[in-house]
């Protein structure tokens, strides 16, 4: 009991003490009528605030924090509601991925089962036109597809038609991928083995030059340089311009002996080329010099062969 009384008059006391004038008594009367309300044993007027009224007064008083805190959490919930898109979508282009996929192998299957050569090149266009209605021409799916539809008419010989494939993919792949895409690359080197197998080498160079340009930057990732990095300086050693190859195949020496020192063979492949340039141009000691590195690099494959590691 005396708890509960010194309870109340506190709570009185404390309401004759309130900052908030609306919660204060308004008159000496309404004090003493509250008074008389204790006394008598009846409820008083002052209570402890209602929890209404206290998340009222915390909201007035804290209203500066609560509006950044209520805008972070709907930008919080803005990003985890557009991350889960990007993952779906994702996902549903992961799914497409394999499908395209296996439709492809199923290409080749029908190809060697079924007495229908014509039928893997229309799985591969149905692939490329699901593709290409689901997510347009500018993107890496649809560009992957139309390059393996430029690849098999190139096997089959059609290579007007593959020529076009590549020329759009190449120009496409470069601006939607960026230069140093797989995409882009693998696009121009399609193109350059197209020109080839048609025996037209000069045309290839421009292709190959680029191509050695970009993989001679620090961006371009170790395995794509130490494939590419070559090809423009082997594109003019076949057509017998030696003096010329030389420069570009000195680049991919120095490319892929700074990045990838453990390629013994791809190395020694380079010096070779070298050593044989030198011989033409009548430089027995320069192409002596090149064939003992190239041997050297011979036996450290051999070496590291013998360890168990792999040459790609």
């Amino acid at each position: 009991l005396s708890r509960t009384v010194r309870g109340e008059i506190d709570w009185i006391v404390m309401r004759c003490l309130e900052k908030d004038r609306a919660r204060r008594y308004q008159s000496a009367g309404a004090l003493s009528d509250d008074i008389g309300r204790h006394l008598n044993g009846d409820d008083v007027l002052a209570r402890a605030p209602t929890r209404a009224y206290r998340i009222r007064k915390f909201v007035r008083r804290h209203a500066v924090g609560l509006t950044v805190s209520s805008l972070f959490f709907v930008v919080l919930v803005g990003a985890l509601f557009a991350t889960s898109i990007a993952l779906i979508r994702e996902r549903r282009a992961s799914a497409l991925a394999e499908q395209a996929n296996v439709d492809a192998l199923g290409a080749v299957r029908a190809s060697v089962s079924w007495d229908a050569p014509d039928r893997p090149t229309k799985l591969f266009q149905e692939n490329y036109e699901r593709l290409r209605a689901a997510y347009g021409e500018d993107n890496k799916l649809t560009i992957s597809a139309k390059q393996a539809m430029a690849r098999l008419a190139t096997q089959e010989g059609d290579f007007a038609e593959a020529e076009k494939l590549l020329a759009d993919n190449i120009e496409r792949s470069r601006r939607v991928c960026g230069k140093h895409s797989v995409e882009f690359l693998g696009a121009t080197a399609l193109m350059v083995h197209c020109l080839n197998v048609q025996r037209r080498l000069e045309e290839t160079i421009p292709y190959s030059k680029e191509v050695f340009q970009i993989v001679d930057s620090d961006e371009m990732p170790r395995l794509h340089a130490e494939w590419y990095a070559p090809q423009w300086g082997y594109q003019l050693t076949k057509l017998q311009r030696h003096s010329e190859a030389r420069e570009p195949l000195l680049g991919a020496l120095r490319i892929l002996r700074t990045r990838s020192p453990d390629l013994h063979e791809r190395i020694k492949d380079i010096l070779l080329c070298l050593a044989e340039g030198a011989e033409v141009l009548g430089e027995d000691e320069l192409a002596r010099k090149w064939r003992l590195e190239a041997y050297a690099e011979a036996r450290a494959a051999t070496a590291l062969g013998a360890k168990g590691v792999p040459q790609r």
